[in-house]
């Protein structure tokens, strides 16, 4: 079987990491129109985390043949990941350039992780009420669900994880998911664990006893021999595997939605970064600058209705959804009523922007119409024309 040639420019340069984020942030802007949007980025340097897992220097391990604990240097916090690929360190930057285009703002904080950013905000922001979704495909992000709080799995098919599904995931509700992660501990970011716990004996001590600590406190109740003997000789490092696996959600930084705010994105940002790449479908797709057009609507019989005005309106509310090329009306046979062609945007996924001119006696005239799909047509009602 051969292998599939890498997504890379005429230039040699690779695209697919990009590619795969772009389309993605796509769909999520087409798929939930979130009214904020932020990405969140871990800082370079060490974090608090670093300097606690500093101060340890041997664990405990289980060997499986023998049935034997014995002790290992620990390297630190997430000494086991490897360096990143360099054709994904090379993508980087035009990731963040696409996030610009996008204008969505990249957050961060010295010394914290991406994920405490992620849930400190998501804290504030669920304690004012307003609905925060996650994405990602980090199981420890589970630990985050609550109260106005999900998960959003875009790889899963946009999976939302809520309390219930988080159970039904881990076998444990959301704040129990931190005391699973220390007794099983976390391979990639060196988080040790309790030697010779594993997923299922993870999920049956915290639904039995609830909490790590109670676990190692009853741990002479615990029949498994294996088990019992971890929980009782290796307290202090279950302990410290919790505080490195725990979300820190008290980030000191102050949720700012204004900065957040989803808008329109920048245009020529992405066609010139589309164009670099040779992402040329992307291009194609990409919405036209509008060019503003006018039309005049003369009254043949009668004014608007009040059923009329509604459809304007509600065109001005979609207004606010997406942006879009102009639509140009006097190209067209212009007699339906504009609650007809509200009812026709609604219908579409990718309705764009419409503005009116209303004149004092409540008509209307210089109607623009944006939409994304071109070759939208707008037909019938008759007693209007454009001139």
């Amino acid at each position: 079987m051969s292998r599939q040639r890498p997504m890379t420019t005429r230039t040699g340069i690779p695209t697919a990491a990009t590619f795969v984020f772009v389309n993605m942030l796509r769909k999520l802007r087409e798929d939930f129109a979130p009214a904020y949007l932020a990405a969140v980025y871990d800082v370079m340097g060490p974090t608090f985390r670093d300097e606690q897992a500093a101060a340890v220097t041997k664990i405990r391990k289980f060997d499986i043949k023998t049935q034997t604990f014995h002790e290992v240097e620990y390297h630190g916090y997430k000494a086991n990941r490897a360096a990143m690929p360099e054709d994904l360190a090379q993508q980087l930057p035009y990731i963040q350039r696409a996030l610009e285009g996008y204008r969505i703002p990249i957050l961060q904080y010295e010394k914290f992780e991406a994920d405490d950013v992620l849930g400190t905000l998501s804290k504030q922001a669920a304690a004012r009420g307003i609905p925060v979704y996650i994405v990602s495909s980090d199981k420890d992000m589970l630990q985050l669900v609550g109260e106005n709080v999900w998960i959003l799995n875009p790889p899963k098919d946009n999976l939302i994880c809520d309390a219930k599904k988080v159970e039904e995931i881990l076998g444990v509700p959301p704040d129990r998911v931190v005391d699973v992660m220390a007794l099983r501990g976390d391979t990639v970011d060196n988080i040790p664990g309790a030697p010779g716990i594993g997923d299922k004996g993870s999920v049956d001590l915290i639904q039995r006893f609830g909490t790590v600590e109670q676990a190692l406190d009853r741990a002479d109740e615990v029949e498994k021999k294996t088990y019992r003997e971890s929980l009782q000789n290796n307290r202090d490092i279950v302990l410290f595997s919790k505080k490195m696996a725990k979300i820190d959600t008290d980030v000191p930084m102050k949720l700012n939605t204004d900065e957040m705010r989803s808008s329109e994105p920048d245009a020529a940002a992405l066609r010139a970064l589309f164009a670099e790449l040779e992402f040329n479908t992307l291009l194609r797709e990409l919405i036209v600058e509008p060019e503003v057009r006018e039309v005049r609507y003369t009254e043949a019989k009668k004014g608007l209705t009040s059923r009329d005005r509604y459809g304007i309106r509600e065109m001005d509310r979609l207004a606010q959804e997406t942006g879009g090329a102009a639509f140009d009306a006097s190209k067209h046979d212009v007699a339906k009523s504009l609650r007809s062609v509200a009812e026709e945007l609604r219908s579409l996924y990718d309705v764009g922007y419409v503005s009116t001119n209303p004149m004092r006696d409540g008509r209307f005239r210089n109607v623009e119409i944006r939409v994304k799909r071109p070759g939208l047509t707008v037909r019938a009602k008759p007693g209007y024309f454009a001139r």
